[in-house]
């Protein structure tokens, strides 16, 4: 990637970019949210990072539970960290959280109505009320324990739904049975129809999902609905929390994602501001002054999967060179974003303040290097982190988009 990448990509006058344009509203609302934070509002933000989440996944034997905990982790059946699969059995109460975002915890349950877990003592040996959400899982048909359950859960007004797992298995086997006439959509509208059609029978309304519950399968069947139905009944700071810990599988959740991330930016800009006015140079460099932003841009990558890790995660999973996946990211990002580089930084900070239509700012005071206004430093680097953050957006559509179609061809 050339040096010039930062101007060609990451052009500050691109042509139909409603970015850099500040309305009055907005600019209330910037002040309005620097007000209420405070000098050091970027400590609003670490909640949605540390509400705590719980999650219980529960369902009969051999349902695929330990396989989903894994998967909404982001971590294969073979990582150090994994829960075990395969012919292990859930006999107790085990909890998993997740690499990346502790606060939130994956509960493996067992099966209401077990000989370890009665039906009459199940909910509070299980610990049922401090669960935010429920997932019941079923990989053939709903037990009478599993509509108890079901109806417990209503009755305490607690989120859940009915998740119909091992859907490739199927798919593989009538694929195996009848080569002639296969057809993926056939299966998939039986396998819901029945399910339904139980659930009807025994006045059960919740809403059900139809996965696989390996990682390779996550952009597939009900998947990325169920992704953002997690994210949807949490409430207040713990829906932000559950965007964060999702994974970016979905157009849906990436927009999720970028709205949620897209709403700190103006916290962020305000602390950078107040790091510069409160540590006057020489006692700190142009990287020390900056390091907020690096931290949020490293959080943009991490977020919609653009980081090495999930890019490499992607790769494995899907069997894609990795090679291909950081092309689409490239053809939207240079390699200095994706490094999270300060030059780089510092260098687009320098041209968005000489070449941005920023509104009542002198745009010909440099940010770099120099002593610079408040409202100079803010307005910039709100651009900066909306223009990058905005390109990372269109850099994670285009990894999924590359991702499902190779999915799509490898099944025809």
């Amino acid at each position: 990637m050339q040096e010039s990448a930062c101007a060609s990509q990451l052009d500050v006058n691109a042509s139909g970019d409603e970015l850099e344009v500040f309305t009055e509203i907005e600019m209330e609302e910037h002040q309005r949210i620097l007000d209420e934070s405070g000098p050091h509002g970027v400590d609003v933000l670490r909640s949605a990072e540390t509400s705590s989440i719980n999650v219980g996944i529960t369902g009969q034997a051999s349902c695929g539970k330990s396989t989903l905990v894994n998967t909404l982790r982001g971590l294969t059946p073979d990582h150090i960290e994994a829960a075990p699969v395969g012919r292990v059995c859930t006999t107790g109460i085990r909890s998993y959280r997740h690499p990346k975002y502790p606060f939130v915890v994956l509960w493996d349950l067992p099966g209401a109505g077990t000989t370890s877990f009665p039906i009459e003592t199940y909910l509070k040996d299980v610990g049922f009320d401090k669960y935010d959400f429920l997932l019941i899982l079923t990989r053939t048909r709903l037990t009478e324990n599993d509509f108890w359950l079901a109806r417990k859960a209503s009755l305490r007004r607690k989120p859940y739904v009915v998740v119909r797992t091992k859907i490739d298995a199927d798919v593989e086997d009538h694929r195996a049975d009848f080569p002639d006439t296969f057809d993926e959509r056939r299966v998939l509208n039986m396998v819901r129809k029945h399910c339904i059609s139980t659930l009807e029978r025994n006045n059960c309304t919740a809403d059900l999902f139809i996965i696989s519950g390996k990682i390779k399968n996550v952009t597939k069947w009900d998947f990325p609905e169920l992704n953002k139905r997690l994210v949807q009944d949490m409430i207040g700071i713990k829906r932000q929390a559950m965007i964060l810990a999702i994974s970016a599988n979905s157009k849906e959740l990436i927009e999720e994602k970028y709205k949620a991330l897209r709403s700190r930016i103006y916290v962020t800009a305000g602390a950078f501001t107040t790091a510069k006015q409160t540590y006057p140079r020489p006692c700190r460099t142009v990287t020390d002054d900056i390091q907020l932003l690096l931290d949020e841009v490293g959080m943009y990558r991490t977020q919609l999967s653009l980081d090495e890790k999930s890019l490499d995660r992607l790769s494995d999973a899907h069997n894609i060179p990795l090679q291909q996946l950081q092309a689409c990211v490239y053809s939207l990002l240079p390699r200095e974003c994706i490094a999270n580089s300060a030059e780089f930084i510092e260098k687009l900070l320098g041209e968005m303040a000489m070449n941005s239509p920023l509104k009542g700012v002198a745009r010909c005071t440099p940010i770099v290097g120099a002593a610079v206004t408040a409202d100079l430093s803010y307005s910039t680097a709100v651009v900066v982190l909306r223009r990058i953050l905005y390109d990372a957006k269109k850099a994670a559509l285009n990894v999924l988009g590359f991702v499902m179609e190779r999915s799509r061809m490898s099944v025809e």
